[in-house]
């Protein structure tokens, strides 16, 4: 479903810089500004990690497994990063300053609509895959210890 979201985006993207021959409009090197938005929006971009790590004790061969988690962090470093300024310079930063959120900047039609309802329903699914880990810790508690509510 993000890849999907992904795509589109980024072909509406191309669209608009076709029509509009803009690149890179108000975008500055260093917004000084709003430079702590961007932080904590970033590590957003890693909230899947804590799923990532139990892996490590059920890995057959965890010698591999840390080249494979650094292979898979650098390639979601890239991809959000290109994501992230292909959009910043084909919409400039004034339009995206006015509407934070990228499908905001997206033409009203069903196949955005689609799109939009199908990215909400891939942020309520997997909430509960995001929360897996927390809750295998917290129930490790319960069940060694008497907790009397």
């Amino acid at each position: 479903m993000i890849f999907l979201t992904a795509l589109t985006i980024t072909g509406y993207a191309l669209v608009h810089l076709e029509e509009n021959k803009a690149w890179g409009e108000g975008v500055e090197a260093f917004n000084s500004s709003t430079w702590l938005t961007m932080v904590g929006s970033a590590i957003y971009s890693y909230e899947g990690i804590g799923v990532v790590l139990p892996l490590y004790e059920v890995t057959a061969v965890k010698t591999r497994f840390r080249f494979l988690l650094t292979l898979v962090m650098l390639t979601n470093l890239i991809l959000f990063t290109g994501f992230g300024l292909l959009c910043l310079f084909i919409y400039g930063a004034d339009e995206l300053q006015d509407k934070p959120l990228i499908t905001m900047s997206l033409p009203d039609t069903h196949a955005v609509d689609c799109l939009k309802a199908i990215f909400s329903i891939n942020v309520i699914v997997s909430i509960a895959m995001c929360t897996y880990p927390a809750n295998a810790i917290i129930e490790s508690y319960t069940k060694t210890r008497h907790i009397y509510l």
